[in-house]
Order: C-alpha cells, then sequence, then structure tokens
C-alpha cells in the first residue's frame, strides 16, 4: 500500500496529514459506536441501529454499503496473499497461466491458493468462531509486533528531509491529501466488528470506546510506520523515492515492494522473513 496506494499520490508528508486525519474521523465514528453500543447492549451493529433509530430501509441501505467495504478488504486481501508469496519465493506458484489484466499475469495455482485460504477461514468461522478469534487475536499481536521491530530497525535511517515532499503524480497537495482521506472507510474498517460481540462481552460494555480509540490510533500508526520505512532506504541505483516508487512496475521480487526490501537491506534474510509474517498476518486477520 506505502508503494502503490499512499506515497505516489501524497507522498510523506501528505500521507502523514491524510492519516491523521482520517483517524480523527474514524474516531469520532467510532465513539458513536461506543455511545449505542452503551445505549443498546445486546448483539447490535449497523443494522440493528441503524433499524432503530431510522427504521428498516435506512438499515438495508447502511447494511449494503458495510457489505461493499467488507468485501473490498476479503478480496484485496486474498489476492495480496499471492503477491507476498511473489514478493518472497518468486515463480514458486506461477503455472497455469490464465490471463493478463492491468498489466496483471494471473495463474490457476495462485488463484487456487488464494480461494483455498479463503475457504479454510470461512469454514473456521463457521464451525470453529471462538477458536478462530484467538487465531485473530494472536495475528494482530504478530502484525503490531513486526511493524514495531522493522519501523525501529528501519525508521533511524531515514533521511528526515524526504518526509516533507509529496507525491509523484503532480497533483495538489489539497486533492492529494483528500484522495487518500477519501480510503478512510475502507483503510480502517475492521473496528465495527466489536459491535457484534456486545452481548457476548465478559467486561463492561463502557470499556468498548477505549478498545475502539486503541484501534484505531494503533492502525493509524502502522500506516504511517510502514509508509516511512518504505522510503528509509533506496535499492542502488535510485537518488530518491520518487524515482524507485515510478520504477516498481520494471521490478520483481523484494525489490519491487518497498517494505520488503527496506527489511531486507538491513536485517538480510531474517529481515524478509519477518516482513513476510508481518504481512501475512495482516492478509489472514483481514
Amino acid at each position: 500500500m506505502p508503494g502503490t496506494t499512499f506515497l505516489p499520490v501524497a507522498g510523506p508528508l501528505g500521507t502523514l496529514i491524510s492519516l491523521v486525519i482520517s483517524a480523527v474521523i474514524m474516531l469520532v465514528i467510532g465513539n458513536n459506536y461506543s455511545f449505542l453500543m452503551n445505549k443498546r447492549p445486546g448483539t447490535g451493529g449497523v443494522y440493528s441501529y441503524t433499524k432503530e433509530a431510522f427504521g428498516r430501509d435506512h438499515a438495508f441501505l447502511c447494511s449494503w454499503f458495510l457489505c461493499l467495504s467488507y468485501l473490498t478488504i476479503v478480496f484485496l486481501n486474498a489476492t495480496a496473499l499471492f503477491i507476498v508469496i511473489r514478493t518472497m519465493f518468486g515463480s514458486l506458484l506461477q503455472s497455469g497461466y490464465c490471463y493478463s489484466i492491468a498489466g496483471n499475469e494471473i495463474y490457476l495455482k495462485e488463484v487456487a491458493v488464494s480461494a483455498v485460504a479463503l475457504a479454510l477461514v470461512g469454514l473456521l468461522f463457521i464451525k470453529a468462531k471462538a477458536f478462530l478469534q484467538r487465531i485473530h487475536t494472536i495475528l494482530s499481536l504478530i502484525l503490531l509486533a513486526g511493524t514495531i521491530f522493522i519501523a525501529f530497525i528501519c525508521l533511524p535511517k531515514l533521511d528526515l528531509s524526504k518526509i516533507t515532499s509529496f507525491g509523484t503524480m503532480q497533483i495538489s497537495p489539497f486533492f492529494a491529501i483528500f484522495s487518500i482521506v477519501l480510503l478512510a472507510p475502507w483503510a480502517f474498517v475492521g473496528f465495527d466488528v466489536i459491535a457484534f460481540e456486545t452481548a457476548h462481552f465478559n467486561f463492561p460494555v463502557k470499556r468498548s470506546r477505549g478498545i475502539i480509540f486503541l484501534s484505531i490510533i494503533i492502525s493509524a500508526a502502522v500506516y504511517i510506520a510502514l509508509a516511512l520505512v518504505s522510503i528509509s532506504v533506496l535499492p542502488d541505483g535510485f537518488s530518491s523515492w520518487q524515482e524507485y516508487f515510478g520504477s516498481l512496475g520494471n521490478l520483481s521480487g523484494v525489490p519491487s515492494v518497498p517494505t520488503f526490501y527496506a527489511a531486507r537491506s538491513l536485517l538480510g534474510t531474517p529481515g524478509t522473513i519477518i516482513m513476510g509474517v508481518t504481512a501475512l498476518s495482516a492478509i489472514l486477520s483481514g
């Protein structure tokens, strides 16, 4: 995401500003969720809350917007799975060529791996939800620990003068920031699932506000940390992060993913493994 979604559009400074603004917006929404969870302590969610306040039609419309957000997360994470595999293992699963779309070659074996991963998570959700929730907790902790470790290693190498630059698309800073803020509902979606489990809490519902706030703040910190990590180290032959990011489409393997390259260049193979485990934790929990 730093190399394809955030930095080319808004640059380091624009990304930092955008994610802070996005987090503030999400904190307002999270506060509203917490308020409704305390007012209606039974199993809730956006459908139940909207239905009670505005009726069934509004709830139906609101739920479809939320479903759209969830669907994008599920399938983007499924495709991200084989992108990580390509980064770490090259062409290991690139057999059974199907077609090319938007410059991406699609292989049957990679599609099969993504489908199997989706099916396994779906089965766990149906048959062993409590077990899946424990796995998600572990994956979230691995994601956070991996990000903190990689940031601790890479960020001291960051040239602070790079942070003040904007994106490579020659658009106004305002429009660049606005473009990233528009992604906020997608980038932060997930904290709202706490409202589905209100009836099963073994702690006071009023604590939900702190849990929601902390999850949003940590999410923003992770996004910002990885964005800065991706420009902390440049491959040989590139004089600026703008030049490097502009050439990502011509690169393959670890250099084609800036966060992976930064980790490997400073830690070697262990850095690639740590970054891979961190990325897989993000994908599988998503």
